[in-house]
């Protein structure tokens, strides 16, 4: 039965649905064109705030705003008619990708800047105060912000009853009831972090070093660090002093993807069986996954271990054709060969279980190796033979697992010409950030990987810290 609303709208079908309204998509009987109709509910308790979006939107124009052609209403709702925009959401479109080029990232972060300076600048000063990817159309390279259901007139921003803002995105100002231009600031910062790295920015789990691993970018690091620093009076200003340094952007480097986003793949095999291997692997990929969820677990060996771990652990989920627990993705050799969304992980660790002559070839060819050594005496001597047999090989880090004490000073004399990290006992399969003996040796892993990527695999010098060894003889 065909639906048609105020004599003069077809309803076609239901767009979407949130918190605070329902979309419909809707065509002008009369012209024939498209139009989008967003539903709110007058019993809603931010109802009186959400009419405030649509007078805020009916004095504004600018071409990165859709349109309000109209507004409607009847006892239990209020209608407001909007331009229809096709595309999909900037973080449907960023997840979509593996990387966003530099050129995109800039671009658009040009135009979110140019809409928040528009709003700032508004003979009445706007505060917008939920900038997030999901608010954002693309559409032909082209963005529209979508939602000002939290914008606000800046001088009214004190009387407001109801507040609206995303955690990841959210100034953390917000928390005492307090705003202006600069908490706009603070989430473009977040945005473009996003677009940078495909990953929700946790200040929480991301540390400094972790934030230089996921930008390799400089420009892009320190705009983005400057726009995300806790006290306002830190940050940029004002938008315009935003753009300003975004201008200087593409002079630094190549406009590529891999001075903004690089994949990393690591290798780790054992010197012989049961030291340890697949556990260090598994803690390592539940570690950078809980940083940046482009991360994966490859079983690379013919162990059969995953079939068996995946059967009777209680805890693994499958979705997607992935198995996973908690934040941990997990896939077998062949499933990842012919897996289509490989170049989507920022992250890969590949489990080679046991080296042997007929792994090393290929173990050697893998870009950022690892390998797992026992420190047992009666594991001393595979130990001591493989360490010999890649003395002259570049770039293997050394992982000594459980490393007393009593043999650090016996093996160590033997680790000539080697990176080598002592790993403490890791008390769990996956990584809980209580634990920080096994955060500290993890970070030294990531930075030894990405100092290996920066320098084309020639040795790198990690730390003056007593469990990570540099080069020598």
């Amino acid at each position: 039965m065909e639906v048609i609303w105020f004599s003069k709208y077809r309803i076609i079908s239901e767009l979407g649905r949130g918190g605070t309204s329902v979309v419909f998509l809707a065509e002008h009987v009369t012209l024939g064109a498209y139009r989008a109709i967003k539903r709110i509910s007058k019993e809603h308790e931010a109802y009186a705030q959400l009419m405030k979006e649509v007078h805020i939107l009916k004095s504004l124009k600018h071409p990165n705003i859709p349109i309000i052609y109209d507004i409607e209403e009847d006892e239990k709702y209020s209608y407001i008619i909007e331009e229809y925009l096709k595309g999909e959401s900037l973080k449907a479109f960023r997840l979509r990708l593996s990387y966003l080029d530099e050129r995109s990232i800039v671009d658009f972060t040009f135009q979110i800047c140019d809409l928040i300076q528009y709003l700032h600048t508004f003979h009445k000063e706007i505060l917008y105060l939920d900038l997030k990817p999901d608010n954002i159309l693309v559409y032909k390279g082209k963005l529209k912000l979508l939602d000002f259901g939290a914008a606000v007139y800046a001088e009214e921003y004190k009387d407001t009853s109801f507040y609206m803002a995303t955690p990841g995105y959210m100034a953390p100002e917000r928390l005492k009831n307090l705003a202006d231009e600069r908490s706009d600031i603070y989430s473009i910062g977040c945005l473009l972090y996003f677009l940078v790295t495909g990953t929700l920015y946790q200040p929480s789990c991301v540390s400094r070093k972790w934030t230089w691993i996921l930008i390799r970018n400089h420009r892009f690091y320190k705009l983005i660090e400057r726009c995300i620093k806790v006290a306002p009076s830190k940050r940029f200003q004002s938008v315009e002093e935003v753009k300003s340094y975004v201008k200087k952007v593409p002079r630094i480097g190549e406009i590529n993807k891999e001075s903004s986003v690089m994949s990393y793949c690591i290798a780790i095999a054992g010197s012989e069986d049961r030291v340890g291997v697949t556990h260090i692997a598994l803690a390592l990929t539940s570690y950078v996954s809980k940083i940046n969820g482009n991360s994966i677990y490859v079983e690379w060996n013919e162990s059969g271990f995953l079939n068996e771990f995946v059967t009777y652990y209680p805890e693994v989920k499958e979705k997607d054709g992935y198995w996973y627990v908690k934040h941990t993705r997990m896939q077998s050799r062949e499933n990842w060969i012919s897996d289509s969304r490989r170049s989507h992980y920022r992250f890969v660790i590949k489990d080679y279980g046991k080296l042997s002559e007929a792994n090393l070839e290929e173990f050697l060819h893998e870009r950022n190796r690892i390998l797992v050594i026992g420190t047992k005496p009666w594991e001393w001597k595979r130990t001591m033979f493989w360490m010999d047999k890649l003395c002259d090989c570049e770039s293997v880090l050394y992982l000594f697992n459980l490393l007393d004490g009593e043999n650090q000073q016996r093996i160590m004399k033997n680790a000539f010409c080697k990176f080598c990290i002592s790993v403490p006992y890791l008390k769990r399969l996956f990584y809980d950030s209580d634990y920080q003996k096994e955060k500290v040796v993890f970070d030294s892993v990531i930075r030894y990987v990405v100092s290996n990527e920066s320098s084309g695999g020639d040795y790198v010098f990690l730390s003056g810290k007593k469990n990570v060894c540099g080069r020598g003889r």
